[in-house]
């Protein structure tokens, strides 16, 4: 459990008090089942798209015509 302290300042009042919010173990296994799957995809793109460049490239400037 991630606790996260929230500063809170009241508009009519000079004090101050602190919130604690959490993320319960159900929203953070799914949030870093997000950022995982997300960082995965990405490098696969990426990979694939800086690939097809390479090959254009090369394709263009570096093979003989037949």
């Amino acid at each position: 459990m991630i606790e996260i302290p929230l500063f809170i300042n009241k508009a009519v009042s000079t004090n101050s008090f602190i919130i604690f919010a959490y993320i319960d173990p159900g929203s953070g296994s799914i949030i870093l089942q997000f950022l995982i799957a997300t960082l995965v995809g990405a490098t696969f793109y990426f990979r694939r798209f800086i690939s097809n460049v390479i090959h254009l490239i090369r394709d263009k400037y570096f093979r003989k015509p037949k």
